[in-house]
Formats: structure tokens, C-alpha cells, sequence
């Protein structure tokens, strides 16, 4: 007997003109660890300084201690108040201690059952942000050092690349400046080896040594500021590619996994303030004068970006016969971006030789970076608590004040502009072993100390009992925080 399939109608769409739901949201960002949690928040301050914050679908600042986290939902909210909230933010639900590990990398065994299904939790909510968007992640900048967090931190890498196991990862290794930290870095080198290694395989290392810094601040500014400006680059000239084009394409035809980084001083431009009739009145405005000082002090910048002192890490500077990408962000619009830009490269070639230029190429960006992240950013920085005494004086105030910003603004102080210049290249160190790498060696030259040797203490042998749900007996679950900038 013939039998029939029913079959139900489904409406089909019609194509409308205009842009996606969402916007191209291709970069996860996760920092472990106080220090490469201000790191990744000057780099998420940085892409919002040229509009390009919604490039993250998802941030995990992951740091166990409270005082960190209070500060980053803080901050959370505040830039979220009038923004289009596109990424996501996401800081640990499960604070077993409220000031971190204390300098004791493997104190965090003891907790490991709430610790593992907080970051199951982690690795769900990023992967359920990518689904809702609908943009699987094209890479993951992953924030590391030799902290208390880093083996921690070593865990949550694995689950997350477990979770996206095509994605392509830029672990930036911090080398870190503080003796204790330096000495705790000896200690767990070993488990360090094996994540390194697998971390070559998922892409690149871009290296960063904090010991030849003076200002840590500023040194994650100048970090920041190249990230930027490559992605900035990309948005403003299609021909320049974004920050994963760069990644990539270095990591490809150059044959190497490990990056360095060169970032200049911030060139001041000259500037004068004009009069206008409509507020603000008095404007900051760059000058290109007969002289062209504007296209001079870039090209000067771009000339020098190639001395050792611009490195963020202490390793052998790239051959001449070695790509290399420079990157100018210059605060002038993209109209007049072209135009400027073509009197720099001319300036710059007439510096250069051809072979010197041969294999550099130079991309500009469209970006008003500030002198330094004026910002707070040190980790031992309290979040700042009112009283409701002093919430409701604010409040009385609050037309004074507002009469003061809006004077403020409709005069304008003086600014300054500056040109920021960064370059990106690959290390010549695949005929050797990465040890051998000036931050790496200084740091490992006391000597390892294998895991046969390390103390009784470092290691629990005994973790308690887990119930069903990954938590300790005595733990009780709490629920997973997520915010939106």
C-alpha cells in the first residue's frame, strides 16, 4: 500500500538592504591573573579608543580574588551605562579565597572541585555568546604569566581550546619583573614547558618581559596600543588585514611561532587651538605647516621603530630579510588619512634603503590613542564604596557639577595629539630552542627545579571528596556572573 510523507511549509524570507544583527565579532579574550587582567583591560580601553570594542564577543577576566573582580563589574557598569552592550564580560562565580593564592601557584588544588566546574561554566558561556551571535571566534588572546594563576590558568586553556579546537590561539607570555615572582616562575617551569609546547601548535606566543619596563603601565599601554592599531589598520584600509590576518599570515610565511613586538615613545604632534561658533568653542586642531613637521615626525618615528630599546621583550632583533609589519596611528580622519599618508611613506622611503624596506611593510591607522592609560589599572587598587550619605550629596550636587562639565566642555581645554608607531615581526629562534631566548634564559638561569624535587607541601596527593555537581562537600554553587559592555 503506497503511503505518504506529510510534509509542513515553512515561510521562506525575503532579503532586506542594510547591516547584520550583530557585528563582526571575531576575537574571545582571556587574561588569568591580576597583572594580565589590567593587561587585558587597557587592550579592550584601546579598541574602544577607535571604536572597535563590539571585535570582542566575550572577555573572561579570570583573577580568584575579590577585589579584582569588584573592580572590573565596576567598570563593567560604568562604560556600559549608554553603550550598545555587544561583549561580554565574565569574572569567576567561585572565590574560595578572597585575596587570590598568595604567591603559592598550587594552594589552588585544594579547591579544585569548584574551581573546574566554574570554568565549565566559563567554557559553556562563551560558547552559548559565539552560537547566539552566530560568529564562531577566528582567534583567542589569551593572557598568561608565572603568577599564582598561571597553572590555574593552564586548566582553563586546555578546556577552552578543547572548546574550540579550530580557533586560532595568540597567548601572550608575560615575563614578569618582581623577584618573587621571577623565583616562583623557576619553580613551575616544568608544567610551563608542556603548555608552551601546545601552545605553538594552536598558533602564536607573542612575548612580553615586564623586567625591562620602568612604568608597568605604560608598558601595557604600549602592548595595547600596537593590538589596536593593527585591528584599526585593518577597519581603515582593507589591503592591511585585521589583527588575525597578521597573526597568521606572520606565523605562516615566516616559519616561526614566537612574536616580538617593537613600540615607540609617543611622538607629540604640533597642534594649535582655533575658534569656532559653535561649542566647543576653542578646538585643538593638528597643523601641517610648510615645513610638514606632521609628516617629518612620523616618518621619524616609523624610521626608528627598529631599535632594540622599542622591544617589549629582551630577544635578538629581526633580520633584514624578515617580514615585518609597521604600524603608524595617526589622529586624523579617514578622508584625510590617504593623503597624509603617502607624504609619510615618502618621507620614510627617502630614509631607507631598498634593501632595508624590502621585506617592512608600513599600514596606518586611523586612531587617537591618549599619551598613556590615564586610567586605573594596579591591582592593589580597592573599588571605591559610598556611603548612602554620600550618594545623596552627589546627588544635591549634581546640578553644580553638571553646570561645571558642560562650561568645561563648551570651552574645551587644550589637547595633545600624539602619533603612536608599533611594529610586529616574527623571532628568529626556530634553529634554537625558545630557552635560549634573552627574557627566558635570564628568567630559567638560576636553574629548574623538577618535579621530583619540589617539596612535599607543593602538591596536595589528597583532594577532598567532590559531590555530583564538581563542588566540594561544604561548597555550595553560586551562580555564574555575566555582563555586557
Amino acid at each position: 500500500m503506497a503511503r505518504t510523507i506529510n510534509t509542513f511549509e515553512r515561510k521562506v524570507t525575503h532579503i532586506s538592504h542594510g547591516s547584520y544583527q550583530h557585528h563582526g565579532s571575531p576575537y574571545i579574550g582571556i587574561a588569568c591573573g591580576t597583572a594580565q587582567v589590567n593587561k587585558l583591560i587597557n587592550v579592550v580601553e584601546r579598541f574602544g579608543d577607535v571604536g572597535l570594542k563590539n571585535r570582542f564577543q566575550s572577555t573572561i577576566f579570570y583573577d580568584i580574588n575579590n577585589d579584582t573582580v569588584q573592580r572590573v563589574r565596576a567598570k563593567a557598569r560604568a562604560t556600559s551605562l549608554f553603550s550598545q552592550r555587544e561583549m561580554q564580560v565574565i569574572t569567576p562565580a567561585y572565590i574560595p579565597t578572597d585575596t587570590g593564592w598568595n604567591r603559592d601557584p598550587y594552594s589552588w588544588q585544594k579547591f579544585s572541585g569548584g574551581l573546574m566546574h566554574d570554568q565549565d561554566v566559563i567554557c559553556q558561556t562563551i560558547k552559548n555568546r559565539s552560537e547566539q551571535i552566530e560568529s564562531q571566534p577566528q582567534m583567542i588572546l589569551f593572557f598568561t604569566g608565572f603568577g599564582s594563576h598561571g597553572l590555574l590558568g593552564i586548566e582553563l586553556y586546555k578546556k577552552v581550546r578543547k572548546q574550540f579546537p579550530n580557533t586560532l590561539f595568540l597567548t601572550v607570555l608575560t615575563i614578569p619583573k618582581e623577584p618573587m615572582i621571577r623565583k616562583q616562575a623557576v619553580r613551575i617551569w616544568d608544567e610551563y614547558t608542556d603548555f608552551i609546547s601546545d601552545a605553538e601548535s594552536a598558533g602564536a606566543i607573542l612575548l612580553v618581559d615586564d623586567s625591562v619596563a620602568t612604568d608597568l603601565k605604560s608598558h601595557d599601554h604600549k602592548l595595547a596600543t600596537i593590538l589596536a592599531a593593527i585591528e584599526q589598520s585593518g577597519a581603515n584600509d582593507t589591503k592591511s588585514g585585521t589583527l588575525v590576518d597578521v597573526v597568521n599570515g606572520l606565523k605562516t610565511y615566516s616559519d616561526g611561532h614566537w612574536l616580538g613586538v617593537n613600540v615607540g615613545q609617543p611622538a607629540s604632534l604640533p597642534t594649535r587651538r582655533r575658534f569656532h561658533l559653535i561649542p566647543p568653542f576653542f578646538r585643538t586642531e593638528l597643523v601641517e605647516g610648510k615645513s610638514q613637521d606632521l609628516q617629518r615626525i612620523a616618518s621619524e618615528a616609523i624610521s626608528d621603530i627598529n631599535h632594540p630599546d622599542c622591544q617589549l621583550a629582551k630577544h635578538n632583533p629581526p633580520d633584514v630579510d624578515a617580514l615585518r609589519k609597521a604600524f603608524c596611528a595617526l589622529p586624523v580622519s579617514k578622508e584625510y588619512m590617504g593623503y597624509l599618508t603617502s607624504q609619510v611613506q615618502s618621507w620614510f622611503s627617502s630614509r631607507k634603503t631598498d634593501e632595508e624596506t624590502e621585506y617592512l611593510s608600513v599600514d596606518y591607522a586611523s586612531a587617537n590613542f591618549p599619551y598613556s592609560s590615564g586610567r586605573e589599572g594596579g591591582g592593589n587598587q580597592l573599588p571605591n564604596r559610598k556611603t548612602w550619605a554620600g550618594r545623596l550629596l552627589n546627588i544635591i550636587a549634581s546640578p553644580i557639577t553638571l553646570s561645571f562639565k558642560v562650561g568645561k566642555w563648551a570651552i574645551s581645554r587644550q589637547s595633545r595629539f600624539y602619533c603612536h608607531v608599533g611594529q610586529i615581526y616574527v623571532m628568529n629562534v626556530s634553529s634554537m630552542p625558545f630557552e635560549n631566548i634573552p627574557s627566558i634564559s635570564e628568567l630559567i638561569s638560576t636553574g629548574t627545579v623538577s618535579k621530583s624535587g619540589r617539596n612535599p607541601s607543593d602538591t596536595v596527593f589528597e583532594l577532598p571528596t567532590l559531590k555530583g555537581n564538581g563542588h566540594l562537600a561544604h561548597e555550595t554553587p553560586a551562580p555564574q556572573l555575566q555582563e555586557t559592555l
